[in-house]
């Protein structure tokens, strides 16, 4: 049934004739009718195989048709959690995490199982009769009847979002689990999509952002993250595309100034800028380590790392200047205001991180019942003292610390508002921290640090109004396509790739600052090109 519905509400969606089409979309209109009827009745399709799929859309396709809110409540899941498509589509969370590592976990043995582990929370996923049965879920991408569901699902899927209906729908896990589905299967299985549907999906599928899409390829399992395109993130997939912006915003970009203030890390600025511009005299840039930022011009991209104090130019901009500090936190917009008022408008500003995910406290305390690890870092001059930290508030009774990855969000989301407040034009962005290693970087340290960046990545990306630059996943990623992932307790983490650390004659690098070598460096400053001709309002359309 639900391969049926769903290859006749594609079909509408095509340009055969009103004529052509007549005779279907009357068809799917009576019966999403008696659909309504039924369900307003009380009856229910309740997950259990793949019995119970194709009613749902229908009676949304006629609600939709005819204006007629009271069927269109029908279809809201939040509501009326009556349909198979809804009840077996879920976020992993501890619950399942529990169920599936208890004796009460009873899942169907005659194909492959496995249960969730605390690295799978949050990952969209589906469950033969989870809404009712969740002792039956099942982990294993192989797992009884899930091939039969997610093939006409993706067909369902698809045709809700070109009708406009997700938000009607009000079930986002049943949308990103067959975003992930049909990503991992090749479309070969028994039951995967039709061919029409599939052809349909692959055409027209990245028409409707955004798209769940996993964060590791290589892993069934990953958890993944929302592509938008419309959204400014800099990541490693950018890196090529700095040659193609069009000349008219390389023109823009030569009139702006980027202050990624820092550290030692926002030293490759002043190596790979330059190094950009010996390649290619077209990406001309002049820049400021620690001191007054270049004044305006029309010939270079501006780009500088200092921080304005009350009365002077500061050297560094560490954790305890834009987001353990409060009173600090004024300086910096003091600092804008100051810069917006003598003519070094800012056009970007962002934060770019030291090892502060990992240096100076190991891994240790209270091992985070979620993740399975402990959390490191360092947090000067916070309230509880340079103490390691967690995510998020819960994660103080593991670390003893305040401090937390919501303190650096909360901080920069005060720096945008500030900026919004004063009529300013800068865009703040986000930023993921450092992935080289150093002396006391063990690999859980490694991990935890890959959950804090995830943490960033995650947050930027569920409002399409907030710009990243991925600075990590830029390094984890050679020129050749190449990305350098590890593995400590099950948790996937990037590591700089040794191309990265490398001269640009292949040689081995001696460390100048910037603690990567002049090939990461030139990769960093090819995707700013790209990243600030984008805030600068480029479409992204290449040249």
């Amino acid at each position: 049934m639900a391969n049926l519905v769903g290859a006749a509400l594609l079909s509408l969606n095509l340009n055969y004739t009103n004529t052509q089409k007549q005779k279907t979309l009357y068809g799917v209109l009576q019966y999403g009718i008696d659909i309504y009827g039924a369900a307003s009745s009380g009856a229910e399709w309740p997950a259990n195989g793949g019995m119970g799929m194709g009613r749902k859309l229908p009676l949304l396709f006629a609600g939709v048709m005819l204006g007629d809110t009271n069927m269109q409540n029908f279809a809201d899941a939040s509501e009326y959690l009556i349909f198979q498509e809804d009840q077996q589509t879920f976020y992993v969370s501890q619950a399942e995490v529990d169920i599936t590592n208890s004796g009460a976990w009873d899942p169907d043995t005659r194909g492959p199982v496995l249960p969730y582990s605390s690295t799978d929370i949050g990952l969209p996923d589906w469950g033969i009769r989870h809404s009712y049965t969740p002792e039956n879920d099942n982990k294993h991408f192989e797992s009884m009847y899930r091939a039969s569901n997610y093939g006409p699902g993706c067909g369902t899927a698809l045709a809700a979002l070109m009708l406009g209906a997700k938000d009607l729908w009000n079930w986002p896990a049943f949308f990103d689990y067959h975003d992930r589905a049909v990503e991992i299967s090749p479309g070969t299985e028994d039951n995967c999509p039709l061919p029409f549907q599939h052809e349909m999906w692959n055409t027209y599928r990245a028409d409707y952002e955004p798209i769940w899409t996993r964060d590791y390829s290589t892993n069934v399992y990953s958890l993944g993250h929302y592509i938008n395109s419309d959204q400014i993130i800099a990541d490693h997939t950018v890196v090529d595309l700095y040659d193609t912006i069009p000349d008219a915003w390389m023109a823009e970009v030569k009139k702006m100034l980027l202050v990624y203030t820092g550290e030692s890390h926002s030293h490759w600025m002043f190596i790979g800028l330059p190094l950009l511009q010996s390649v290619n005299a077209s990406y001309a840039s002049v820049t400021a380590d620690n001191a007054i930022p270049p004044s305006y011009r029309t010939t270079d991209l501006r780009a500088a790392n200092g921080r304005r104090n009350a009365n002077s130019w500061g050297n560094y901009t560490g954790e305890q200047h834009w987001y353990t500090v409060p009173s600090e936190i004024t300086v910096i917009k003091n600092g804008l205001t100051y810069q917006e008022n003598n003519s070094l408008h800012v056009a970007a500003f962002g934060f770019a991180w030291c090892w502060d995910m990992t240096q100076t406290n190991v891994p240790g305390g209270t091992v985070d019942p979620v993740f399975g690890v402990r959390w490191a870092g360092s947090s000067a001059s916070g309230p509880d003292g340079n103490a390691r930290w967690g995510l998020d508030s819960a994660d103080t009774a593991l670390t003893g610390n305040s401090i937390c990855m919501d303190t650096y969000l909360a901080a920069t989301e005060q720096y945008i508002s500030y900026c919004l407040s004063q009529g300013y034009t800068t865009k703040v962005f986000f930023s993921t921290g450092p992935i080289d290693t150093f002396s006391t970087a063990t690999d859980e340290s490694c991990a935890q640090r890959q959950l804090k960046n995830n943490y960033i990545r995650n947050y930027a990306r569920k409002n399409s109004s907030r710009i990243l630059f991925d600075y990590a996943d830029i390094l984890a990623w050679s020129n050749a396509g190449s990305e350098n992932v590890l593995t400590w307790n099950s948790i996937p983490f990037q590591r700089i790739h040794s191309d990265n650390t490398l001269n640009m004659d292949g040689s081995a690098h001696t460390e100048d600052g910037d603690h990567i070598g002049p090939r990461g460096a030139l990769r960093l400053a090819k995707a700013v090109w790209w990243f600030m001709a984008r805030i600068a309002g480029w479409d992204g359309t290449p040249k």
